[in-house]
Protein backbone atom coordinates (compact mmCIF):
# COMPACT_ATOMS: atom_id res chain seq x y z
CA UNK A 1 0.00 0.00 0.00
CA UNK A 2 2.73 2.32 1.03
CA UNK A 3 4.83 1.91 -2.48
CA UNK A 4 1.09 2.60 -4.36
CA UNK A 5 0.85 6.06 -2.58
CA UNK A 6 4.68 6.91 -3.41
CA UNK A 7 4.98 6.08 -6.83
CA UNK A 8 1.16 8.01 -7.21
CA UNK A 9 2.70 10.99 -5.27
CA UNK A 10 6.21 10.73 -7.41
CA UNK A 11 3.79 10.75 -10.81
CA UNK A 12 1.73 13.73 -9.41
CA UNK A 13 5.28 15.36 -8.60
CA UNK A 14 6.44 14.70 -12.50
CA UNK A 15 3.41 16.28 -13.82
CA UNK A 16 3.59 19.19 -11.84
CA UNK A 17 7.30 19.79 -12.85
CA UNK A 18 6.82 19.03 -16.07
CA UNK A 19 4.24 21.47 -16.73
CA UNK A 20 5.07 24.37 -14.08
CA UNK A 21 7.74 26.25 -16.40
CA UNK A 22 6.06 28.12 -19.01
CA UNK A 23 8.15 31.04 -19.14
CA UNK A 24 12.10 30.95 -20.10
CA UNK A 25 13.13 33.26 -16.92
CA UNK A 26 11.06 30.58 -14.61
CA UNK A 27 10.18 29.62 -12.03
CA UNK A 28 10.53 26.31 -12.91
CA UNK A 29 7.50 25.17 -10.07
CA UNK A 30 4.60 26.93 -9.12
CA UNK A 31 1.86 26.49 -6.76
CA UNK A 32 -0.06 29.46 -8.05
CA UNK A 33 -1.81 29.54 -11.27
CA UNK A 34 -0.76 32.48 -13.71
CA UNK A 35 -3.90 34.14 -13.00
CA UNK A 36 -3.26 34.44 -9.75
CA UNK A 37 0.18 35.49 -9.77
CA UNK A 38 -0.89 38.35 -12.45
CA UNK A 39 -3.08 39.79 -9.90
CA UNK A 40 -1.17 42.02 -7.78
CA UNK A 41 -0.13 45.88 -8.48
CA UNK A 42 2.80 45.98 -10.19
CA UNK A 43 5.39 49.08 -10.41
CA UNK A 44 8.18 49.32 -13.40
CA UNK A 45 11.29 49.49 -12.14
CA UNK A 46 13.54 48.78 -15.88
CA UNK A 47 13.22 48.41 -19.00
CA UNK A 48 15.38 47.82 -21.49
CA UNK A 49 15.33 47.98 -26.01
CA UNK A 50 16.54 45.29 -28.30
CA UNK A 51 19.89 46.67 -28.12
CA UNK A 52 20.07 46.30 -23.96
CA UNK A 53 20.05 50.09 -23.46
CA UNK A 54 18.32 51.08 -20.56
CA UNK A 55 14.71 52.37 -21.43
CA UNK A 56 13.29 52.94 -18.20
CA UNK A 57 12.70 56.80 -18.02
CA UNK A 58 10.25 56.20 -20.63
CA UNK A 59 8.01 54.36 -17.48
CA UNK A 60 8.13 56.51 -14.70
CA UNK A 61 5.68 56.42 -12.63
CA UNK A 62 3.65 53.99 -14.36
CA UNK A 63 1.81 51.02 -12.38
CA UNK A 64 -0.55 48.41 -13.26
CA UNK A 65 -3.30 46.97 -11.55
CA UNK A 66 -4.39 43.30 -12.55
CA UNK A 67 -7.42 41.96 -10.50
CA UNK A 68 -8.32 38.36 -10.46
CA UNK A 69 -11.71 39.12 -11.91
CA UNK A 70 -9.94 40.78 -15.47
CA UNK A 71 -9.88 44.36 -14.93
CA UNK A 72 -7.23 46.41 -15.25
CA UNK A 73 -5.63 49.87 -14.59
CA UNK A 74 -3.05 51.72 -15.88
CA UNK A 75 -1.98 54.73 -13.85
CA UNK A 76 0.84 57.10 -14.66
CA UNK A 77 1.17 60.77 -14.86
CA UNK A 78 1.64 62.74 -18.51
CA UNK A 79 3.77 66.18 -18.43
CA UNK A 80 3.06 68.23 -21.83
CA UNK A 81 4.83 71.46 -22.14
CA UNK A 82 5.46 71.55 -17.98
CA UNK A 83 2.28 70.74 -17.35
CA UNK A 84 1.58 67.17 -15.55
CA UNK A 85 -1.59 65.46 -15.43
CA UNK A 86 -2.76 61.65 -13.74
CA UNK A 87 -4.25 59.87 -16.60
CA UNK A 88 -6.02 55.97 -15.65
CA UNK A 89 -6.43 54.18 -18.30
CA UNK A 90 -9.06 50.98 -17.61
CA UNK A 91 -9.94 48.12 -19.35
CA UNK A 92 -8.83 44.16 -19.00
CA UNK A 93 -6.50 41.72 -18.64
CA UNK A 94 -5.99 38.29 -20.77
CA UNK A 95 -3.66 35.71 -20.93
CA UNK A 96 -3.74 33.86 -24.25
CA UNK A 97 -0.91 31.10 -26.12
CA UNK A 98 -0.98 28.58 -23.83
CA UNK A 99 -0.74 31.93 -20.80
CA UNK A 100 2.78 32.88 -22.50
CA UNK A 101 0.98 36.13 -23.43
CA UNK A 102 -0.59 38.67 -21.35
CA UNK A 103 -3.08 40.72 -23.62
CA UNK A 104 -3.76 44.44 -22.55
CA UNK A 105 -7.26 46.41 -23.26
CA UNK A 106 -6.83 49.84 -22.17
CA UNK A 107 -8.82 53.28 -22.42
CA UNK A 108 -8.82 56.31 -20.95
CA UNK A 109 -12.43 57.99 -19.97
CA UNK A 110 -12.70 59.88 -23.05
CA UNK A 111 -11.61 57.02 -25.48
CA UNK A 112 -9.01 59.01 -26.92
CA UNK A 113 -6.16 57.13 -25.52
CA UNK A 114 -6.45 53.67 -25.74
CA UNK A 115 -3.56 50.69 -24.80
CA UNK A 116 -4.18 47.37 -26.83
CA UNK A 117 -1.38 44.96 -26.38
CA UNK A 118 -0.17 41.47 -26.44
CA UNK A 119 2.89 41.07 -24.27
CA UNK A 120 4.92 38.20 -24.00
CA UNK A 121 5.42 36.70 -20.35
CA UNK A 122 9.31 35.64 -19.82
CA UNK A 123 9.23 35.00 -16.11
CA UNK A 124 6.35 35.36 -13.53
CA UNK A 125 6.28 34.74 -9.94
CA UNK A 126 4.75 36.26 -6.91
CA UNK A 127 7.19 39.54 -6.81
CA UNK A 128 8.26 39.74 -10.50
CA UNK A 129 6.79 40.21 -13.95
CA UNK A 130 8.70 40.52 -16.93
CA UNK A 131 7.69 40.96 -20.61
CA UNK A 132 8.50 41.48 -23.98
CA UNK A 133 6.89 43.83 -26.36
CA UNK A 134 7.57 42.23 -29.85
CA UNK A 135 6.15 45.29 -31.42
CA UNK A 136 8.29 47.58 -30.37
CA UNK A 137 12.25 46.63 -30.80
CA UNK A 138 11.55 43.60 -28.52
CA UNK A 139 11.20 45.97 -25.66
CA UNK A 140 12.06 44.26 -22.55
CA UNK A 141 9.86 45.72 -18.87
CA UNK A 142 10.51 43.82 -15.75
CA UNK A 143 7.75 44.95 -12.89
CA UNK A 144 7.61 44.23 -9.42
CA UNK A 145 4.73 43.83 -6.87
CA UNK A 146 3.90 47.00 -4.85
CA UNK A 147 4.17 46.20 -1.25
Amino acid sequence: MKSNLFILSLLASLLLVMSGCKYPQGPALSLQSPEARIANIWKVVAATDEAGEDDTSSFDNRTYTFAEDGSATLTYTLTILGNSQNVNLDGSWNLLDDETNLQLLLQDVTGLITLNEELIITRLTQDELWLQDQTNDLQTIQLEAQE
